[in-house]
């Protein structure tokens, strides 16, 4: 970034007060990788403008499992030690079942502040430890040392990580189709038979009729003072040349 800003290719404009900005090569965002609530947010801050390249050529144009061909070809730039495919090959995984957690639990958290902050504290703890475990084989690059390194923590985010994967990738489907499937009950049905908001469809098509006939009429007769407004207008015309010749 020094660099960039010192050949003059991070000036990007000047702000509301007149300041220069020198932000058109930033590369990094300090407080996104270290206050990150999310995997996610925390690998964007980290080497944007990579980021941005990978994402037009890579994810945008990958046919399926788009993911997965970024850190691929993340792996692959970076070269042919072991570590970074350890590495990049987590990352993916554990990014998919971050997005899982944050669709399905976060909803939960939602309802009040406390419950809120309960869950980014939750999540920035999280991210911490996921970003200090993932760039470890980074560091050691060799498989076997990355290995033991990881048998050492008994591959704690590795279980977890597999748990809530298959969780969320076949329970939690599972039982969305079972409850799509789900017959509707006797409670759920009015006394004539009918779903118990079928009445209710029924009135608003009723509701919707009138509205729209209340339109039409209403249309007709300010169609109709129009003419009459306009025939008058013609006959005083007509009557003032009249008058005009006489």
């Amino acid at each position: 970034d020094a660099l960039n800003n010192a050949a003059g290719f991070g000036f990007s404009g000047y702000d509301a007060q007149g300041n220069p900005v020198w932000d058109l090569t930033d590369n990094v965002s300090i407080l996104g990788v270290e206050l990150s609530t999310s995997l996610k947010v925390n690998i964007d801050s980290w080497n944007k403008k990579t980021l941005v390249w990978l994402r037009r050529v890579v994810y945008d144009r990958a046919p399926c499992y788009n993911t997965l061909a970024v850190f691929a070809c993340s792996a692959f730039w970076h070269g042919f030690y072991p570590g970074y495919y350890l590495m990049f090959g987590s990352g993916a995984l554990m990014t998919i079942v971050a997005r899982q957690v944050r669709r399905h639990i976060r909803p939960f958290f939602q309802t009040s502040r406390p419950l809120v902050y309960t869950y980014e504290v939750i999540t920035f703890i999280a991210t911490r430890l996921a970003n200090s475990y993932l760039t470890l084989p980074f560091l050691v690059l060799e498989f076997y040392a990355c290995i033991e390194m990881y048998k050492s923590l008994y591959f704690y985010f590795h279980i977890l990580t597999l748990i809530g994967f298959v969780y969320f990738t076949f329970f939690k489907k599972q039982q969305k189709s079972l409850d799509k499937a789900q017959p509707t009950t006797s409670d759920q049905l009015s006394t004539n038979g009918q779903p118990g908001n079928y009445q209710n469809e029924q009135t608003t098509d009723k509701e919707r009729r009138a509205s729209f006939e209340t339109r039409g009429s209403v249309s007709k007769n300010v169609s109709f003072a129009n003419e009459v407004q306009e025939e008058t207008v013609l006959r005083r015309t007509l009557s003032a040349k009249t008058a005009d010749e006489q």
